[in-house]
């Protein structure tokens, strides 16, 4: 889920950056308030938390103070985390080869693996919720 925060998360030489964006929208150079090292793919906003994922982690990072990002828990899933999509105490991943992976957010500092769907017809690169459905982009 989007949030309306004043935060932009670039990815950039396998380096998850966190941005300031100015009130204004005129051009400024971006300062950089923090980075979370490894290799990002995805990244998903729900309240004061962003869902990163980084290699086959789902990394659940406090962002209420941008200037001192805080890691509140991680879930190592299988395969490598393409997508992240969050919906009420559930993150979704997209793993490529490993498919879809379902996490239960509901205590950001101990997220756990509760489900899979291995059974695609190529590799899982993008997943959306909608109500009860999951949709994923594969192949």
């Amino acid at each position: 889920m989007r949030n309306s925060r004043r935060l932009a998360f670039a990815i950039w030489a396998s380096v998850l950056l966190f941005l300031a964006i100015p009130a204004a929208h005129a051009q400024h150079e971006l300062p950089l308030v923090g980075h979370i090292g490894g290799v990002c793919y995805a990244v998903a906003l729900s309240g004061n938390y962003a869902f990163i994922g980084e290699g086959p982690k789902l990394r659940v990072v406090d962002i209420s103070d941008p200037t001192n990002l805080t890691e509140t828990g991680s879930c190592t899933t299988t395969g490598i985390v393409n997508a992240v999509f969050v919906s009420g105490s559930y993150a979704y991943t997209a793993n490529y080869h490993a498919g879809l992976r379902v996490v239960d957010i509901s205590d950001p500092s101990s997220p756990t693996e509760v489900g899979f769907l291995y059974d695609s017809s190529g590799p899982a690169t993008d997943v959306c919720v909608s109500g009860n459905h999951a949709y994923v982009a594969d192949g």
